[in-house]
């Protein structure tokens, strides 16, 4: 087993974790800031339902994205199994296709900061929206 322990890296990732928090945050708090500013109840709705669409389309993305890098890593993997089985010549390299397995799952890191500030977004545009179509009475 490796020791990979670095005080500058765990650091690194510390302060990258930090500012995609922060990002997220600041586009929650862009989306409540045009949310409370809306006047009528029309645009209430039309703006609410355009920021479930934004992060129903960004989800989609995001997750064909990881997908078929997924598959990608996995098919390669596979059809290096299958050159190793066919040619006695070929040579497998496990290790390369760890190393891959490893970046694939360095590189989907980011994607769980953007599901969860994405989600925030749907959740509150849901509310806004559930409170003017069932609570509020001004047309």
């Amino acid at each position: 087993m490796r020791d990979d322990y670095d005080e500058s890296s765990l650091s690194a990732k510390i302060a990258l974790a930090t500012w995609r928090t922060f990002v997220q945050l600041f586009y929650i708090g862009v989306v409540i800031l045009v949310l409370v500013s809306l006047q009528g109840r029309l645009e209430t709705i039309v703006v609410c339902l355009f920021g479930i669409l934004y992060v129903t389309v960004r989800s989609i993305g995001i997750g064909l994205s990881s997908t078929l890098s997924a598959l990608a890593v996995g098919l390669q993997a596979e059809l290096n199994k299958i050159k190793a089985g066919v040619n006695q010549d070929y040579f497998y390299d496990e290790e390369l296709a760890r190393e891959s397995r490893e970046a694939l799952a360095k590189a989907s890191v980011p994607l769980w900061f953007a599901y969860a500030g994405l989600s925030t977004i749907a959740f509150i545009c849901t509310l806004r929206l559930l409170y003017v179509l069932l609570v509020s009475n001004s047309y």
